[in-house]
């Protein structure tokens, strides 16, 4: 999951969202420009652990940020049947798995999965939950729909789940590599002794 070209693809992504928030200013939308600036932002926040976390993190905490940012500030929400549902799908999967990433991926050994799995999910389930809070609140400060009912609103948070459900897996998963790599090299050590 290591590769130059993810951090090239996330940087080139960055730069769309720096001419978007120009964009923004140009045509005088401030609420539009400032939406651009923090995604822009929320699309570093990932490295202040970038150690722990793959380099293809960057590229889909990117588009993740990206997806939010031209959805909020262009209407793509409402004008694009199914963006909202991929732009809740690709965000939620990138910090849940992120979530796995920073908090057990060193530390898990072969019993442990199941409740690494299950808390993964619960930590998902729970963030896509407060998307939904934070859309709604942002929407009733701004004056601006970005929840277009309750049907869209359950909608959303059935497509957090369902992401959530997906990272957890796929943590699951990488936990069990894990655990077979830690299992190998600790037979290797005991057969050379």
């Amino acid at each position: 999951m290591n590769s130059t070209w993810y951090r090239f693809a996330a940087w080139v992504i960055r730069l769309v969202l720096v001419a978007a928030m120009v964009q923004q200013i140009v045509v005088g939308d401030v609420v539009g420009a400032l939406a651009m600036a923090l995604f822009l932002v929320l699309s570093f926040a990932y490295l202040l652990r970038d150690d722990r976390l793959p380099t293809a993190f960057d590229a889909l905490v990117v588009v993740a940020a990206v997806l939010n940012a031209l959805g909020f500030v262009f209407n793509f929400y409402k004008r694009i049947v199914a963006y909202d549902n991929v732009a809740h799908a690709v965000t939620i999967f990138a910090i849940t798995l992120a979530f796995f990433f920073l908090v057990y991926r060193d530390t898990l050994t072969g019993t442990g999965r199941l409740p690494m799995a299950t808390a993964v999910f619960t930590f998902g389930v729970t963030v896509g939950a407060l998307w939904e809070i934070a859309e709604w609140t942002t929407g009733q400060i701004f004056d601006i729909r970005v929840i277009f009912g309750l049907k869209d609103a359950i909608t959303d948070l059935i497509t957090n789940s369902v992401a959530a459900l997906v990272a957890a897996g796929v943590a699951l998963v990488m936990a069990g590599r894990r655990s077979g790599e830690q299992e190998r090299s600790q037979d290797d050590r005991v057969t050379r002794r």
